[in-house]
């Protein structure tokens, strides 16, 4: 795959992903989801394409802004969207953080009194001692206070989102107009990162195949991109520019490093995205189950993320989120419930034969973690802790 870097620079207050808090209540996302990325770029290729009439695809019954090169044509595309025209479903997009940064490790702590005093990452000590649950790491910053774990991302020093509160009416459904009692607040993002009104930037990756990279050029820059829909309307203008970048070399002294200080050969991965997963609840004070949720983490990346048949999770910390949906059937309504990884989860893995590990590292390295059931919506980028600005307490 080869690696365009994709940096998207806000011209108006934005809400992204539309989170809703509570019924009446929204507010937007730190970074842009790739799915949402994915979205406003397919709708702002169709509208500059001389042929498409997204009523008359309405009309028709297809979906609104849905790219189909083979049905609709490249006669009519702008000039610089035909490569993306015509490969868009084979192009892979990965989260647009702040600035690039990644999420902090969940076994990352801080001060709980003053962010200033330096940060600790405990991955090593929680790994080593994961078989002696009643012993404990001792966790202090060293003023002496209590630490507590640090979330988000990793902001630049001194810069941050700037957030206000805006108030809109939501409109009556079938008279199209402003519905009685039906306020609600929208919790929006500024279009700067500081006080001296520096532009924010969310940066993120376009992966494109290199049999199809030898032959077309993505680089683009452009400034009529939208993120955004429904109650977001006249919010999230963007200016996007896309430049193709060279790959990372592969980390494997940050790899040496973490297997020299832990003893084995094992690798520890940090999720940079939300990762859907398929497992029931546990017991966390329950050794037995904690090793049963293991094995379900490491068949869940053998049949979605293509990982060696005998990958094994030999340890996880992660943070977790549960969502209900609800599908409405023939008989009855039933509710499922999909449990989500929250960025800055980690997975520690290993296996037997480390040439066939050796190559799957390489490769998300490389593209991402790409899951099969998404395969055109979200790729997510794993890296490897443990960097060398970056100590343990013990």
């Amino acid at each position: 795959m080869i690696r365009y870097k994709i940096t998207l620079t806000p011209r108006s207050p934005f809400l992204i992903g539309g989170h809703q808090l509570r019924d009446n209540h929204y507010e937007t996302l730190e970074y842009v989801p790739a799915p949402n990325l994915q979205a406003a770029l397919a709708r702002r290729i169709l509208e500059a394409h001389g042929g498409y009439d997204v009523e008359r695809e309405a009309r028709e019954g297809q979906k609104r802004y849905y790219i189909d090169s083979e049905r609709i044509g490249v006669e009519g595309c702008e000039a610089k969207w035909i490569p993306w025209f015509q490969h868009f479903s084979q192009l892979r997009f990965t989260d647009c953080s702040p600035f690039g940064v990644e999420h902090f490790a969940a076994s990352t702590f801080g001060c709980k009194l003053d962010r200033k005093h330096p940060q600790a990452d405990f991955l090593s000590a929680f790994y080593r001692t994961r078989h002696q649950r009643s012993k404990g790491t001792r966790m202090a910053c060293t003023c002496g206070e209590r630490l507590e774990r640090k979330s988000g991302w990793k902001w630049p020093e001194g810069k941050r989102l700037f957030k206000r509160t805006v108030t809109r009416v939501a409109l009556d459904e079938r008279r199209r107009v402003s519905a009685d009692g039906q306020l609600f607040s929208l919790q929006i993002g500024e279009p700067f990162c500081d006080e001296q009104r520096t532009p924010l930037q969310f940066v993120g990756d376009l992966l494109v195949p290199e049999e199809i990279a030898q032959q077309f050029d993505f680089s683009v820059q452009d400034a009529g991109l939208r993120i955004g829909k429904h109650i977001t309307v006249g919010l999230g203008r963007m200016c996007i520019q896309v430049e193709k970048v060279d790959s990372e070399p592969f980390p494997s002294q940050r790899i040496a490093n973490w297997q020299a200080t832990v003893g084995d050969t094992s690798v520890p991965l940090l999720l940079n995205g939300m990762l859907p997963v398929e497992l029931p609840a546990f017991d966390e004070s329950d050794e037995d189950d904690i090793e049963t949720y293991c094995q379900a983490y490491a068949e869940w990346l053998k049949n979605k993320a293509g990982a060696p048949a005998d990958l094994r999770v030999t340890f996880a910390y992660t943070q977790q989120t549960m969502r209900r949906n609800f599908q409405n059937g023939a008989m009855a309504r039933q509710e499922q419930i999909t449990r989500y990884l929250l960025p800055g989860s980690i997975l520690v893995v290993d296996a037997e034969v480390q040439q066939g590990l050796q190559s799957w590292l390489e490769q998300i390295h490389a593209q991402g973690l790409h899951l099969s059931p998404h395969s055109s919506l979200v790729t997510l980028a794993p890296s490897f802790v443990l960097k060398e600005e970056r100590h343990d307490h013990e």
